[in-house]
């Protein structure tokens, strides 16, 4: 087959042309999951290390132990990053790079701690690296911060590398401090990245090829794996648990892991399947999420100031009010503290000092403390506001869980696990906490801090006395590109730019249109380390060899995804997305023993084919088989 690409234009209808089309015979196509034992998981020798990287969006976690770690306590935090002296909060890096070619005050690139407030910076580039998780009309560049943006002639994929790059050296030279130069270089090294557990098979993809790049492994015993942040964060608060003399838990219970991160919240369910002699999840049903983070709570704050100083405040730089200047950094530490029914403070200043108010704010206004250049908020009644709708927005996101979980019949939720950037806010951990006393449910904040629950889960995942979570939940479609008949009356409209009319000499020269998707695995099927999917599908062509030769022209099978509940038809849909595309040939067939037909003085050939897709821990195999060989294969797509 020649597939159409989606930049391609369509070939004339008289060119040599086959196409996939879908089996119209009922019970033709099928999915059957295979159950597989996951394989017991490598336990590294003495002298290796396990290093956990949670690239967040605003912050960034680094943690590592030795393979013969056995606890929590085991588990070191990074906290030695360049620059962090002027800093209080030194365990999390900020996940910012700025470029010397976009910055004359610089002299070469610069990272994390080392980028000054107000120049131009990439920030939140984790959101670029997957295209169904963000907008891209960012609300922060209407507010004045720092919009999403790439440097020119870069890719996302790019500046996650340099980004990378930089906290590669600074994990390495912590390891030469602690080790010796010699033994860091003879010492093998497992990364594990931590990524969203809604994030897109592509969005892995990119973060492992940018660790790869960033130079991570440097010699062959080095690995870069990849972890859910759900399932890290889980481990983290529930092995702990698990060693104290009265155990809460038990099998069949279910829980809630709740991530409070910087831009978002994800949410996941799982069932606990066994505690001993490890912990073992199931997931209940496809988790859910949405933009509720403390970056939100910032947008708010901002939007007060706007609307209560104007263009006062609207025209001072972002090294003023922009992220990481010493306004923004007094509001969110301050942020971080709020609880109305402790408040210490009925105001709270902030340093901004702003040349353009209006002449009646000046000694009269509650705002504006003009004697000391301080923003003045009341608390708690100016901040309330500034969080209530971030955390109403949470709140509908563990209704919205809990209720599928009750539509599953797995039993009530027992625990709720909160954890990420957001979870260190008090008044966070108060609204959450009054959620669950209200449904029954206990809270379990982590051993050492939310903030750092998923970063040193991950460790111990690396270290093989994590949990295993098997019976995952797909959390989205995958299909193959094939071809229907094509009806005027139905499909006229088609984009002509990525599918096309062809003639199936096969059907009696009917025509048909290339683009439809038939979809093979569907989104909430149980899936995991094994799990198999198969269409089987027909290959139509025009054989214009002569008889005997060999039909070597290569061929490709498209594979598309779609997180949507109900995945459209086509793949002329936004939420289509082309994951793999197998190259193929069909050369080594006997064609004696294939179908033909003559139409029309040319002779049409019907090959069966099996499209396969086969699940591991965290990736995927696309493999086209033919007579039960396979001929075609791409690895490692990462779901």
């Amino acid at each position: 087959m020649r597939e159409l690409t989606r930049n391609q234009a369509p070939p004339d209808d008289n060119d040599p042309w086959v196409d996939w089309v879908a089996d119209p015979k009922p019970g033709y196509s099928f999915s059957s999951p295979i159950a597989a034992t996951r394989p017991q998981r490598h336990r590294a020798l003495s002298q290796s290390l396990i290093v956990a990287i949670d690239y967040g969006v605003s912050f960034t976690s680094v943690a590592f132990a030795w393979s013969n770690a056995e606890s929590l306590d085991d588990i070191q935090v990074l906290c030695n990053f360049p620059g962090n002296d002027r800093q209080s909060f030194s365990k999390q890096v900020p996940s910012v790079v700025a470029y010397a070619s976009e910055n004359v005050e610089l002299c070469q690139d610069v990272w994390g701690f080392l980028v000054p407030p107000g120049i131009k910076a990439c920030r939140g580039t984790k959101l670029l690296i997957d295209e169904c998780f963000t907008d891209a009309g960012d609300v922060g560049i209407d507010l004045g911060l720092d919009p999403l943006r790439i440097p020119v002639g870069k890719t996302a994929k790019d500046v996650v590398a340099d980004y990378l790059g930089g906290l590669r050296r600074a994990i390495y030279d912590e390891m030469c401090i602690k080790m010796g130069e010699a033994m860091v270089s003879v010492t093998p090294i497992s990364f594990w990245l931590t990524v969203p557990a809604i994030w897109s098979d592509r969005a892995k993809m990119l973060l492992k090829e940018a660790a790869t790049e960033a130079g991570l492994i440097s010699k062959p015993s080095d690995s870069i794996l990849l972890l859910p942040e759900p399932e890290a964060a889980a481990h983290a608060a529930l092995n702990p648990v698990l060693k104290q003399p009265y155990v809460l838990l038990r099998p069949g219970s279910s829980i809630i892991v709740c991530d409070c991160g910087d831009r978002a919240t994800d949410i996941t369910a799982y069932k606990v399947r066994a505690l001993q002699p490890s912990l073992q999840l199931k997931e209940i049903c496809v988790g859910t999420g949405g933009t509720y983070g403390r970056h939100m709570v910032n947008l708010n704050f901002r939007t007060l100031m706007q609307r209560r100083f104007g263009t006062a405040f609207t025209s001072l730089g972002p090294e003023k009010t922009g992220p990481g200047s010493r306004f923004m950094t007094e509001f969110e530490m301050a942020m971080s503290d709020f609880y109305p029914a402790n408040s210490k403070r009925r105001v709270l200043r902030f340093h901004l000092r702003m040349r353009v108010l209006p002449s009646w704010y000046l000694g009269l206004s509650e705002y504006y403390d003009d004697d000391d250049d301080d923003v003045l908020l009341r608390s708690p009644e100016d901040v309330r506001p500034l969080f209530d709708p971030v955390v109403e927005g949470i709140i509908s996101l563990l209704n919205k869980q809990t209720s599928e979980i009750r539509e599953a019949g797995t039993g009530p939720v027992e625990r709720v696990i909160l954890h990420g950037a957001f979870s260190g806010s008090l008044y966070v951990q108060q609204k959450i906490s009054a959620w669950c006393s209200a449904q029954g449910i206990r809270l379990i904040n982590p051993q050492a801090g939310g903030e750092f629950a998923v970063v040193q889960g991950a460790v111990m995942f690396g270290l093989g006395a994590s949990s295993t979570v098997g019976g995952r939940k797909c959390r989205r479609h995958f299909g193959i590109g094939t071809s229907k008949p094509y009806d005027p009356s139905v499909h006229s409209r088609y984009d002509a730019t990525n599918r096309r009319v062809w003639r199936n000499g096969w059907d009696n020269d009917r025509r048909y249109l290339s683009g439809f998707i038939t979809w093979t695995v569907n989104r909430g099927v149980p899936i995991g380390d094994g799990s198999e999917f198969s269409n089987d599908l027909l290959l139509c062509l025009k054989h214009t060899h002569n008889i005997g030769e060999k039909l070597l022209e290569k061929r490709k099978l498209t594979l598309y995804d779609c997180p949507m509940l109900e995945p459209p038809e086509t793949i002329e849909s936004d939420s289509v997305k082309n994951v793999a595309e197998i190259e193929f040939s069909i050369g080594n067939l006997d064609l004696s023993t294939v179908p033909f037909r003559v139409v029309n003085n040319e002779r049409w050939l019907r090959v069966a084919i099996t499209a396969n897709i086969r699940f591991s821990d965290d990736s995927l195999m696309f493999r086209i088989l033919c007579g039960g060989r396979e001929i075609g294969s791409c690895f490692n797509i990462y779901f």
